[in-house]
């Protein structure tokens, strides 16, 4: 396929604010020195906010746009899924409202950086921030994960068993950079299994294609934490992620039967609630598990905030309509 853009930006949308929708838009329109399309996938929403944001588009004389408005709720994945088939773009970015990318040079530096490396999957740093009841910005204190950042690269076993034995050694969803051909390929394995997780279980389909991970030291996104199903702290939808993730791992056990790690992971999701369940995987899967324990000693890191990016994220929370 002959691409028409360097990137696609993806914004995937529920129900979604239109204040936040409008920001991250207007985040990825102030992108530079890089050929990009933005596509709008709206999820079977109540409330229909795409007619205004074409009227955006065309007020701004930008047309490289697609609005896609799915007339029932078809979840995360597939959503995800029709949209990278309606894109034009070498690699893709997965964005949702609330969630902002870093800068305006954000999408280029990411694209030399996985050209660079060949890369068909990489990550960055993430800020991690939420409102106050007042709408203040606040920040987070956790945009140290994952610890292990040394680790990724080209030899996948350093990190491959970590990742597969026990949510996926912490990596953000949102802080992910993918080529177009390798999300195209995971989504449509990954949506016979998994209906909300494509983010853990897409970076569990690369490890098992022996497709390496790379981490680029790089801020990438403004995260709202507690919005996302993954970090609002409810319980039912953290076991309707697990779920996603347990069936995923069991449709590519049959793809690869022999894959211990793999093997371990399915036990780690089934039976993590059991008593005295660390010391039982320990005994059932010795060599994973010894090699997991060893990999969580890692130093951490921090992830430092400086006053520029404060001011930027302020902007991008304050804006008008």
């Amino acid at each position: 396929m002959s691409f028409l853009f360097d990137v696609s930006i993806i914004i995937l949308t529920y129900n979604s604010e239109y204040s936040k929708l409008l920001s991250s838009v207007k985040s990825a329109l102030q992108q530079t020195s890089v050929s990009f399309e933005i596509i709008i996938s709206d999820d079977g929403s109540e409330i229909d906010n795409l007619s205004e944001i074409e009227k955006f588009f065309i007020d701004n004389d930008f047309y490289n746009f697609n609005l896609i408005k799915n007339q029932k709720n078809i979840g995360i994945v597939k959503n995800a899924y029709n949209a990278v088939l309606k894109s034009s773009g070498r690699f893709v970015f997965l964005n949702s409202p609330g969630d902002y990318i870093f800068d305006n040079k954000t999408m280029s530096d990411f694209v030399n950086f996985a050209t660079s490396m060949n890369a068909e999957i990489c990550f960055g740093d993430y800020i991690s921030y939420y409102l106050d009841k007042d709408g203040n910005v606040c920040f987070n204190t956790n945009n140290d994960l994952p610890n292990n950042v040394e680790l990724f690269g080209k030899k996948i076993k350093k990190y491959k068993n970590d990742f597969l034995v026990g949510r996926g050694l912490g990596i953000l969803g949102a802080s992910y950079f993918r080529s177009r051909d390798f999300t195209l390929n995971s989504l449509k394995f990954i949506e016979r299994y998994s209906k909300y997780t494509e983010d853990t279980t897409s970076t569990a389909y690369a490890l098992l294609e022996n497709i390496p991970v790379y981490y680029y030291n790089r801020k990438i996104v403004w995260y709202e934490q507690g919005c996302g199903i993954s970090t609002n702290g409810n319980k039912k939808w953290l076991s309707i992620i697990n779920q996603d993730i347990l069936r995923t791992y069991k449709g590519l056990l049959i793809k690869y039967p022999y894959c211990r790690a793999l093997k371990a992971g399915i036990y780690y999701y089934e039976n993590e609630n059991c008593p005295h369940f660390l010391l039982k995987l320990l005994l059932k899967f010795p060599i994973i598990s010894t090699k997991k324990l060893y990999h969580r000693k890692s130093i951490k890191r921090k992830v430092i905030i400086s006053a520029d990016d404060v001011d930027r994220l302020n902007k991008l929370c304050n804006q008008k309509r």
